[in-house]
């Protein structure tokens, strides 16, 4: 019987396939790792949402910049909830979502309006006079290049962003401006 002896072939070998196996498994890794971020996102904007209205706190957001903090006072405790987990920026921003600046005018025949988005400021206004400059500036894609978008009846989708982007008429009437105010207008 001969004796076995690791030869510098035999360990050249084993080295090239543990580094081939790295190579192959790292992207599917990190894709697993961003998809875990993104249902976290959509937990969270699930979790505002639902605070939002079982709190009836609409009311008091006429000024909408100020949700996180109103949020934070209702659950009287500190939260993550307003942070994406794919959001790096630094130092750490006060949310990492934005509101629908109309929000507090949502009522039940709003129910697949947007209420919050990823985005890079606490409100998404859509009364900016240049409101593709500050569309453009604020959205944030972190998701594989998608939004995730929290509606009021709190579903969550992921879409492109400028597939909601507000400075279409069409698209600012059925997803952003809310049913009270279209009968405002009128």
């Amino acid at each position: 019987m001969r004796d076995f002896q690791i030869t510098p072939m035999g360990i050249l070998i084993v080295i090239l396939c543990v580094g081939l196996l790295f190579v192959l498994i790292t992207p599917a890794i990190l894709i697993s790792r961003e998809e875990s971020r993104g249902i976290t996102c959509q937990s969270h904007q699930t979790e505002l949402v639902l605070h939002l209205r079982e709190q009836h706190l609409l009311e008091s957001l006429v000024d909408p910049s100020i949700w996180p903090a109103t949020l934070a006072e209702s659950w009287g405790e500190a939260r993550t909830d307003e942070h994406c987990p794919s959001d790096n920026r630094q130092p750490r921003p006060q949310a990492s979502y934005g509101i629908n600046a109309l929000v507090s005018q949502f009522g039940e025949g709003d129910a697949y309006k947007i209420t919050f988005l990823d985005f890079d400021s606490l409100v998404m206004a859509l009364t900016d006079v240049n409101i593709d400059e500050a569309w453009g500036a604020s959205v944030a894609p972190r998701h594989f290049e998608l939004v995730n978008i929290a509606f009021y009846d709190t579903h969550v989708e992921a879409r492109n962003p400028m597939d909601v982007a507000p400075n279409d008429g069409d698209v600012r009437s059925v997803l952003w401006i809310p049913e009270t105010a279209k009968n405002s207008t009128q």
